[in-house]
Formats: structure tokens, C-alpha cells, sequence
């Protein structure tokens, strides 16, 4: 290819290049909440192992949804696959936080019913928009992609809150 195809050759990557940082943004999220629950578990089981298994089994997964939308970003049945398989990581982990509450001897610390609550209504709130990005492939692709965005974002933002607070506690602990 000559060097004057650069910039078209690009512009016909950018599907790709999109969805491959938009799956990477995701992934690191799954990451590092995947993180924080491992930090908090105490006494590991075999249920424990093997939602952990699952969760892993479902992030490898992502790079075969990731590459059909960036093949064919606008058509319904990647979008669909995409955010199904979003939604089954994120039911991992609301049925990792529930399975955690119920059995707080597995865990460093008493999870209180109001943390318990705050981190589910997190996965409720995630899971709903998902469904919604799904449904809407098949008549608002674009709009599907938007909601993907704005979720990570907004998790995102959750996040870095959440584990600055954290950490500031901790500091202060430290210094009394």
C-alpha cells in the first residue's frame, strides 16, 4: 500500500481501533472491581473459584465480540452479542457480591447492608442500560454504542470515587 493510502487506510480501520479501546476500557473495569473483591475475600471456596473461573472465562471472551463490531460496527447481531456478553460479566459480579454479603466469613471485613446495597444498585444500574443498548441494536445501533460509552464512563468516574475514598480511609487509619 502506498504511503498517500495512509490516511484511508486508517480512517477504514477506525471501527476496529474504536472497538478494540472501548473493550479495553471495559476490560480494565471488570479488572480492577475484579481486584477489589479479591483484596476483601478472607477464605476462598469452590463457589468463590468458580465464579472467579467464570469471570475470567467471560473478559477472554470479549476480544471475539470486540472484533465483530469493529467488522461490522453498525449491524444489530454484533451489537447484541457485544452487550450480552457485557451483561454476563456483570452478572458475575452482582452474583460474586451477592454470594460474598451471604457469607461474610469468606470476606476481611463486615460488608454493611448499606455497602451491600450501594455496590448492587451499581450492577442494577448497569445491567438495565445493557438490556437497553441490546434491545436498541436493532433500531438505534449508534445509540447502543452510546450507552456502552456513557456506562463505562459513568462506572468509571464511580470507581475512581469509590477507591479514593478508600484509600484516603486508610491513610487516615493509619495516621491515628
Amino acid at each position: 500500500m502506498p504511503y498517500g493510502a495512509l490516511a484511508a487506510a486508517l480512517w477504514e480501520a477506525l471501527p476496529r481501533i474504536a472497538a478494540y479501546v472501548l473493550s479495553f476500557v471495559a476490560i480494565g473495569l471488570y479488572w480492577i472491581f475484579h481486584y477489589v473483591y479479591i483484596d476483601r475475600i478472607k477464605l476462598v471456596n469452590g463457589t468463590i473459584i468458580g465464579l472467579n473461573m467464570l469471570m475470567l472465562l467471560l473478559v477472554s471472551f470479549m476480544p471475539i465480540p470486540t472484533s465483530l463490531i469493529g467488522r461490522y460496527p453498525l449491524q444489530p447481531w454484533p451489537i447484541l452479542f457485544y452487550g450480552l456478553c457485557l451483561f454476563a460479566l456483570n452478572m458475575t459480579g452482582m452474583v460474586t457480591l451477592i454470594y460474598l454479603y451471604r457469607h461474610p466469613t469468606l470476606v476481611h471485613e463486615d460488608m454493611t447492608h448499606s455497602n451491600f446495597k450501594g455496590q448492587l444498585w451499581v450492577y442494577i444500574w448497569v445491567n438495565v442500560p445493557y438490556l437497553l443498548a441490546v434491545a436498541l441494536a436493532f433500531v438505534l445501533p449508534v445509540v447502543s454504542y452510546i450507552i456502552f460509552f456513557v456506562i463505562f464512563v459513568a462506572v468509571g468516574i464511580d470507581l475512581w470515587r469509590r477507591l479514593n475514598a478508600v484509600q484516603n480511609r486508610k491513610l487516615l487509619e493509619k495516621t491515628k
